[in-house]
C-alpha cells in the first residue's frame, strides 16, 4: 500500500481505496490522473463561495450525498489513525480544477501519520465520553452546514448567537439552529441531526458496538432513505 501511494504521488495520480471491515484495500481499476486539479478548498471556504454564487451551490441530492459521505466516514475512520480529531468544516476538503470547478462530490481529509506514534497494539474503538460527544456534535454541525449551505459561524453571526468556540457554545448554537430548521430541512435530515445532538447530553457515552449500531440506525439510515429509489406501488 505504501509503495503504491509513493508511486501515485510521483506520477501525479490519485488512488481509490475501499474500506471493508478493518481492512483498507486498493482498487486497482480506479487509479486515475489528477493533473487537472490545481489546488484544494476546505468545506468552510466552499460554503462561503457558494453563498456568493448560487450557481456554485450543491443540488439537494448532492447535499444529501455529501452528508451521508461524511456520516459514514466518521463511523469508519474516527477510531483509526486516519482521523485523529473530529471532522469539521476546515478538515474536510475538495479538489479544485484549474478552471475553478470544485469536486464537491469527492470530499477528503488529509492526515500525516508518524510511524513512531502508531500504537503497537490495535487501536481500541472505545473512546471517552467527551471525545465521543465532540465527534457527534461536530457531525451534527457538519450536516446542518452542508444541508443549509452556510457555516455555523456565519449562521451564528446572522442570528446573534454569539461565540461558537467551546463545546458548550457549539452545542447550544447547533441545538438552536436545528430548532429553527423545521421548515428548511426534510424530516429525515432533521432526524439525523437530532440523533447526534441527543448523544451530546448523555452522562456516559462510549464508541462501542451498541453505539455504532444506533448510529447506523438513527443517523446513516435516514440519510440513505432519502437517496434510495422509491419502491413501486
Amino acid at each position: 500500500m505504501c509503495e503504491n501511494a509513493r508511486e501515485a504521488r510521483r506520477q501525479g495520480h490519485t488512488l481509490a481505496l475501499e474500506l471493508a471491515a478493518d481492512v483498507l484495500n486498493l482498487r486497482q481499476e480506479a487509479i486515475k490522473s489528477q493533473q487537472s486539479f490545481k489546488s484544494t478548498m476546505t468545506l468552510r471556504d466552499f460554503l462561503a463561495a457558494a453563498a456568493q454564487d448560487r450557481d456554485a451551490r450543491m443540488t439537494p441530492k448532492q447535499q444529501s450525498l455529501l452528508a451521508l459521505d461524511v456520516a459514514t466516514a466518521v463511523l469508519q475512520l474516527h477510531h483509526t489513525s486516519w482521523c485523529g480529531i473530529p471532522l469539521n468544516n476546515q478538515t474536510i476538503k475538495f479538489l479544485v480544477e484549474g478552471n475553478g470547478w470544485v469536486a464537491a462530490g469527492a470530499p477528503f481529509v488529509e492526515q500525516a501519520i508518524d510511524p513512531a506514534l502508531l500504537p503497537v497494539q490495535p487501536l481500541d474503538p472505545s473512546l471517552s465520553t467527551q471525545a465521543t460527544k465532540a465527534t457527534v456534535l461536530e457531525l451534527a454541525i457538519l450536516m446542518l452546514e452542508i444541508l443549509q449551505h452556510k457555516s455555523i459561524e456565519v449562521w451564528a453571526a446572522e442570528n446573534q448567537q454569539g461565540s461558537t468556540v467551546t463545546f458548550g457554545e457549539r452545542l447550544q448554537a447547533a441545538s438552536r439552529w436545528l430548532e429553527l430548521s423545521d421548515d428548511k430541512l426534510l424530516p429525515h435530515h432533521l432526524n439525523a441531526v437530532e440523533a447526534c445532538l441527543v448523544q451530546c447530553v448523555k452522562r456516559n457515552l462510549s464508541w462501542n458496538f451498541e453505539f455504532q449500531k444506533l448510529f447506523c440506525e438513527n443517523v446513516v439510515h435516514p440519510l440513505q432513505q432519502l437517496l434510495s429509489p422509491p419502491r413501486p406501488l
